[in-house]
């Protein structure tokens, strides 16, 4: 046990006492106050760390909901539906017909209907010949009893330059199908 002097009184008092016998004055000891102070940084770092997680958490949150929603976008817009899905599974077998099949690209075209379904994709197409040439043509390209691809020199009433055709989806597709980039 040592001495200490009460601020208050300034009279001689134990250190193992919290109050000042004489006057009743309550002594804080340093290592009390150090001890608080340690407590509310802990606290302060606790709480600090908390809001931090939080503003982490819901930072990776957006980022996933914005990376999902990119992946979405990028698959619905690289799948082809309607007229595109139809065009696209005739020029898929209709690439067979020619030399180099994975030269096959549509410039333009146009279905039409027979009965219920489209039979005859009514195109334009850009394929390397045997020449080893881009050359380009007019085709009827029918899909009622397999696929009948007839080259044609002038394009039918039907067909038209621009179309309701996604040609560079249709066009994206068959380079992935016939394994080109």
């Amino acid at each position: 046990m040592a001495l200490i002097v009460c601020p208050e009184c300034n009279r001689d008092m134990s250190d193992t006492l919290s109050a000042c016998p004489h006057c009743g004055f309550v002594v804080k000891k340093e290592s009390d106050e150090i001890a608080q102070t340690q407590k509310d940084e802990i606290k302060e770092t606790k709480t600090d760390n908390t809001e931090k997680t939080k503003k982490i958490g819901i930072a990776i949150g957006i980022c996933a909901v914005i990376i999902i929603a990119i992946i979405i976008g990028v698959a619905s817009s690289q799948t082809l539906s309607g007229d595109d899905k139809i065009a696209y599974d005739i020029l898929v077998e209709a690439a067979q017909s020619f030399k180099d099949p994975s030269s096959v690209r549509l410039v333009s075209g146009s279905l039409s209907l027979s009965g219920n379904r489209y039979s005859t994709l009514r195109c334009e197409l850009s394929a390397t010949n045997s020449f080893g040439a881009r050359v380009t043509s007019f085709y009827n390209i029918s899909n009622i009893s397999g696929i009948s691809v007839r080259e044609t020199d002038f394009p039918d009433s039907d067909h038209k330059d621009k179309t309701s055709l996604n040609i560079d989806k249709i066009n994206n597709a068959l380079a992935k199908a016939l394994n080109l980039d």
